[in-house]
């Protein structure tokens, strides 16, 4: 009676999954001091998600947020994947009135919540509670095979989509690109959460599901 329960009729199931239908967000507090010289990393990482399928697999999937270093004071840092097969998102540029002057003036509160429609699909992303910009593509992503799939926080897991970096590729990247910075109340939602789920709850404590507590089962 203590083992884990698998009901996927409740969502009670594989903890990282990726499901463009269903969606996803990721939440989290971030406080950077500053973003780390070009001369040492170009991108860093603050999550990176993999199935472990090899790029371009049809089943290929990847969900990951980081940080361009390169940008300028009035442009935003954050570039955002999402990706089922050759489908989605890469390193796509996010973020409309948030600069990297904000990212450095102290804690602020960043969501990014996924979902892929009939015809489109999109990303969302907030800044301390509010809807900051939306993202568009008229790829509509498919099941995502779950299988081995795994989670680093604040670096790569492993080569980014579409081939080697710097000439080294696949699992000699693996904690590549480290983030520099303070992370708290990292969330991971196996849902598509909307404006007015990230507007209530990004200043509050959520509780997760549980074997005992079907409440929340997709965080």
């Amino acid at each position: 009676n203590k083992n884990n329960k698998i009901d996927t009729s409740n969502n009670l199931g594989f903890n990282l999954s990726i499901n463009p239908t269903l969606g996803n967000t990721v939440e989290f507090w971030l406080k950077k001091e500053s973003l780390v010289n070009t001369s040492k990393t170009e991108r860093e990482v603050i999550f990176d998600l993999w199935n472990s399928a090899s790029y371009a697999n049809a089943h290929y999937a990847r969900f990951r947020v980081e940080l361009d270093t390169s940008v300028s004071v009035s442009d935003s840092p954050f570039l955002v994947t999402y990706m089922s097969g050759t489908d989605g998102f890469s390193s796509t540029s996010i973020g409309d009135s948030f600069t990297r002057t904000n990212l450095l003036a102290g804690w602020n509160h960043f969501a990014f919540s996924f979902i892929s429609g009939s015809s489109s699909s999109e990303i969302k992303f907030y800044v301390n509670g509010d809807l900051d910009h939306t993202i568009t593509t008229s790829d509509t992503l498919g099941e995502v095979i779950n299988t081995g799939s795994a989670m680093f926080l604040g670096s790569l897991i492993t080569a980014p989509e579409g081939g080697a970096f710097s000439g080294l590729s696949g699992d000699l990247m693996k904690g590549w690109a480290k983030l520099s910075g303070s992370v708290d109340e990292f969330r991971f939602w196996k849902k598509y959460r909307n404006s007015r789920d990230i507007n209530r709850n990004w200043f509050s404590q959520v509780d997760g599901g549980s074997n005992e507590d079907d409440n929340l089962t997709s965080l």
